[in-house]
């Protein structure tokens, strides 16, 4: 599946989609409807009138938004937005029949309005967060983007639809016609598979609630800085709705199936926007200051369009930065909310962007009656420009940032901070930082910290990657204990990990044969990390899974290394002790692919796994060398130590010289004439991996992982350092 749609192969997501793009159309088409109603029915053209319904039907965001926020932190959400859907839908309903009734009145417009906005004042902020509960957290930015591509490909049908059918049949149907709609999202959440849903933590009932998410935000100068920009946008340019029927009516002439099209045409460029979003895999606080500046040029170019079929035309790149700011805004702070908070964070976001419109629709209906219509466009311009270029600066100056620009290699735009991050922020999805799994002291799993951490690039010969799965091996504990300091004291945080899958993101010089959104599996260095350099790598066969993938690197190329240092070829016999590990289980397989005889050691419990990848098994510890030799049928050829828990004399003794006994594990067995590898010049990275990667696509090497959320790498750690781990333990974001 295309990694655009990569959200829809989650069942409980594919439902949502399908119901809220059938919803999202009728919701468009009732926009179109009560705007037209106001204006050309009950009012004589009054863009006031159109101001004011608009305003009460946003009014009750700011009210109820901060409540709902808390309400959709503690209760169950497909529940709750069952309820409120069917609320608008009666809503809905009620006002399409009083309009074909033939008794509607501007009052009755105004009370339908403020109750459709403190029903929708509920349904926001849980409907944003219930995403989260439908999809994997790495998948977040995804679903979001895709949310906007069905909220925008409804308004590409809806608003076109409403003018046809208002010229047809006039508006009461409509209305109707929504009421019903909200039927699709109602069976669609009905028909969940509840068990698949992972609803994040509840908050529990205490006092404050609503105070705790404020505090929260108000500790966090990049979620302030996201809703001052939001703010600002909406309550002087995202009124289109207002401004369109201005223009359409006033400026152009038009009429009803006019003024819906131009809603349709700016639909384009926010579908564009929308999916384009959900191909990001980075959210990113600049991306909203940048489409910001883009949505403040755009819109002053389309005020000044002369005629409709210029302005139709100029609708297009508006919408696309306007939704390119809002999905950015929205994903960069659902993805760096802690998801107990998220819902209350989410109210207040949700506060500013529809919250500002009640404050921002009578002034620009205002200054379009007072001024003329192209003005009631350019104050949003304007503002957005200023406000956008204020953000910029006071980012640069707060978060003491450099921003420089490369025209001749990727990133282009590279921002780095000239002195430490702020604390302020959490900076799991920020321009230049990341998350890392790191230590500060030497200890135990319990010393470790999934935190901030500088966001690495890739130099010549090295290529970064998003990762998707990171596997935990021996080193990475011995390292975290301080086992192999030799010593020395931690200079700063240490930080973990040697192999890992992901998607290529950025490539540094020299390099060929990979492109930016490559799915590789490789090796390099702190791999345990939202984004990890690599040294050495292959492409990932698409059969594989990131987990399997991840665990390859360091266990297929140490297996290759050992097998070609012991020139193992077919007819041999080969003794592999500690055989059901990570990189014991890929000699045995790798072994077997060249056509050797495995004998393999494990505890008992490992003896049927053995089998299952083509070794004899035998059990470590006192006697292991006559156990070999019996399942051998007589002596070896070559001996490869994975595990250095076997008396290097013993190993000697099973081969036919001492030069034919390999060790990763072991490092005094050079004294009884044994060979100690730890790669270097004995290892061929590119050329093994490769190898590795055809013998996975091949299903000639099977990995069994078991995989843990970064946040639970403690665990993962205690049981590496437990031994006995039958196949690779796996890190997933």
């Amino acid at each position: 599946m295309s990694p655009t749609f990569s959200s829809l192969r989650y069942f409980n997501y594919r439902l949502w989609f399908a119901g809220a793009l059938v919803s999202n159309v009728g919701t468009w088409m009732q926009r179109v409807a009560q705007d037209w109603l106001v204006l050309t029915v009950l009012t004589h053209e009054s863009g006031l009138a159109v101001g004011v319904v608009t305003a009460l039907q946003f009014a009750p965001v700011l009210a109820l938004s901060a409540w709902a926020g808390v309400l959709a932190d503690r209760v169950n959400r497909r529940k709750l937005i069952i309820g409120t859907q069917s609320g608008l839908a009666l809503l809905a309903l009620g006002l399409g029949a009083l309009v074909l009734s033939g008794h509607v009145q501007l009052w009755h417009v105004y009370i339908f309005a403020t109750l459709l906005g403190c029903v929708s004042a509920i349904d926001n902020p849980v409907r944003q967060t219930f995403v989260a509960d439908m999809v994997p957290t790495e998948k977040l930015p995804n679903a979001v983007g895709l949310n906007s591509a069905s909220f925008h490909a409804a308004r590409l049908i809806g608003p076109g639809v409403a003018g046809l059918m208002i010229a047809w049949v006039g508006t009461g149907w409509v209305f109707l016609i929504n009421g019903i709609s909200f039927a699709a999202a109602i069976f669609a959440l009905t028909q969940m598979r509840t068990r698949e849903l992972a609803p994040m933590p509840h908050a529990d009932r205490q006092k404050g609630q609503i105070r705790a998410g404020v505090r929260y935000v108000r500790r966090r100068s990049d979620i302030l800085i996201i809703m001052v920009i939001v703010g600002v946008v909406s309550t002087f340019g995202l009124n289109f709705q207002l401004t369109s029927a201005l223009m359409a009516r006033t400026e152009f002439g038009k009429g009803a199936g006019e003024y819906g099209i131009l809603g349709s045409v700016m639909a384009i460029g926010s579908l564009a926007g929308a999916l384009l979003a959900a191909r990001r895999e980075r959210p990113r606080v600049r991306l909203v200051i940048g489409s910001a500046f883009a949505f403040g040029i755009t819109s002053g170019v389309m005020a000044l369009m002369p005629t409709y079929p210029s302005y139709a035309i100029a609708c297009i790149p508006v919408g696309l930065a306007s939704l390119t700011m809002m999905t950015a805004a929205n994903a960069t702070i659902q993805t760096t909310t802690d998801s107990a908070m998220r819902g209350r964070v989410m109210a207040l976001y949700m506060m500013v962007l529809l919250g500002a419109t009640p404050i921002g629709s009578p002034l620009v209906g205002w200054i379009g009656e007072q001024f003329g219509a192209r003005w009631s466009i350019g104050i949003g311009s304007i503002t957005t420009l200023l406000v956008a270029s204020g953000a910029a600066v006071w980012a640069v100056r707060n978060w003491h940032l450099e921003v420089r620009y490369h025209v001749l290699h990727r990133p282009h735009l590279q921002v780095t901070y000239l002195d430490a991050a702020p604390a302020d922020i959490p900076l799991t999805w920020k321009d230049c930082w990341m998350r890392a799994l790191q230590f500060t002291t030497y200890g135990g799993p319990e010393v470790l910290k999934w935190a901030d951490a500088p966001d690495p690039h890739a130099g010549p010969g090295q290529i970064r990657i998003a990762v998707r799965a990171a596997s935990v091996n021996p080193i990475d504990w011995k390292m975290l204990s301080g086992a192999v300091s030799g010593g020395q004291p931690l200079a700063g945080p240490g930080y973990l990990g040697f192999d890992a899958a992901g998607v290529v993101d950025e490539v540094g010089d020299g390099i060929t044969g990979v492109s930016v959104g490559d799915d590789v599996l490789g090796r390099g260095s702190n791999t345990q990390a939202h984004f990890a350099v690599l040294d050495s790598w292959a492409a990932k066969p698409s059969s594989v899974d990131w987990a399997v993938a991840a665990a390859a690197g360091v266990a297929g190329e140490t297996a290759e290394r050992g097998l070609r240092l012991l020139d193992v070829d077919a007819g041999d016999t080969v003794f592999v002790d500690g055989g059901a590990g990570g990189v014991g289980a890929a000699t045995v397989q790798m072994a077997v692919a060249r056509g050797a005889k495995v004998v393999a050691s494990s505890s008992q419990a490992n003896h049927d796994y053995l089998r299952e990848i083509g070794a004899t098994p035998v059990l470590y510890g006192e006697g292991v060398v006559a156990r070999v030799q019996a399942a051998a049928g007589g002596p070896v050829d070559a001996v490869f130590d994975v595990a250095g828990k076997t008396p290097v004399e013993d190993l000697v003794s099973l081969a036919p010289e001492p030069s034919q006994v390999v060790t990763i594990a072991n490092f005094d067995a050079g004294r009884a004439g044994a060979r100690v590898t730890g790669g270097g010049a004995d290892s061929h990275p590119m050329e093994a991996l490769a190898l590795v990667a055809e013998l996975l696509a091949q299903n000639k090497l099977v990995i069994k992982v078991q995989t843990f959320p970064f946040e639970r790498a403690a665990e993962a750690y205690r049981i590496s350092q437990g031994g006995h781990v039958r196949g690779k333990l796996v890190l997933v974001p």
